[in-house]
């Protein structure tokens, strides 16, 4: 047990574009709250945010648009190519982020709460759920998804895949 007093947390994982988003809508949607950590990560990294400074000193300025915004596209090319960045990568966000998700869970009134996260089961963040549940579709089903919901190329979307985890593993 998570150790949430009147709370019941939900762990929703499952890797790249295999439906969790679907499903923590689903469960938003009969009355839970939610919460998105893969979305925190990205909001850690937005200037003045506390990730932002330390991801552009490792990875450099290139990473950056004309706004000084990082680049999703830029960083993505580099962390899912090599493994070591996006460790790197993961050290500077996920402390933050599981802050983040800690003081929602607190400060939620709701009875049910459900922490969508890619890396829930390699991060603490699995210390704090009460239930992981895990969403699962075919290799082929998840390219597809990248290919027309991302208007990711086929090449790139078949990396994204294979450079995580084997989703057997989370299951």
């Amino acid at each position: 047990m998570s150790g949430w007093e009147g709370k019941y947390v939900i762990g929703l994982t499952g890797n790249i574009a295999t439906g969790k988003s679907l499903v923590r809508r689903m469960l938003e949607n009969l009355g839970a709250y939610t919460i998105d950590a893969d979305s925190l990560g990205l909001q850690t990294m937005a200037p003045g945010a506390p990730a932002y400074k330390p991801v552009v000193s490792m990875f450099g300025r290139w990473i950056l648009d004309a706004d000084g915004r990082i680049e999703r596209s830029k960083l993505g090319a580099v962390v899912f190519s090599h493994p070591e960045a996006l460790a790197r990568l993961e050290a500077l966000t996920h402390p933050i982020v599981e802050q983040a998700v800690q003081m929602l869970i607190k400060r939620s009134k709701h009875r049910v709460i459900v922490v969508e996260a890619i890396k829930l089961l390699e991060s603490d963040l699995a210390e704090l759920v009460d239930a992981v549940w895990g969403v699962n579709t075919s290799e082929e089903q998840q390219i597809e998804r990248l290919v027309k919901k991302r208007a990711m190329a086929e090449d790139e979307a078949r990396k994204r895949v294979r450079v995580q985890n084997p989703q057997a593993d989370k299951l």
